[in-house]
């Protein structure tokens, strides 16, 4: 049986500090960040689920686990929550970079 690295509401992802802003942003406000930013988040989650959930059993299961990511995004989304939906998107972004981690084809690892 497949086991599923789900993240719980216990372990949501660093989001950065806020605190250098200079005014909170109303709810459902949206920033821009940078692309370094986003990697960053989507890295740090990488590492954290990669600790936590040391195994992965293939493309399929990978499959599973990015569908799982974005059905949680989606019904964040749809439930306008946008704050659930930001922790789901790095997550999702997280599960499709171990997925492309895992299962690059070898002429892609040769070019970078």
């Amino acid at each position: 049986m497949t086991t599923h690295h789900r993240i719980t509401p216990d372990d949501p992802p660093e989001i950065p500090d806020s605190s250098t802003a200079a005014a909170p942003e109303p709810q459902n406000q949206v920033q821009s960040m940078t692309t370094e930013q986003c990697t960053k988040l989507i890295a740090d989650e990488l590492d954290r689920a990669e600790k936590k959930h040391p195994q992965w059993d293939g493309h399929r299961h990978g499959h599973s686990v990015i569908e799982e990511e974005y059905e949680e995004f989606k019904a964040a989304v749809f439930a306008d929550d946008h704050e659930q939906a930001f922790k789901e998107v790095v997550q999702l972004g997280a599960m499709c970079a171990r997925y492309i981690k895992n299962h690059a084809p070898s002429s892609v690892r040769l070019h970078h």
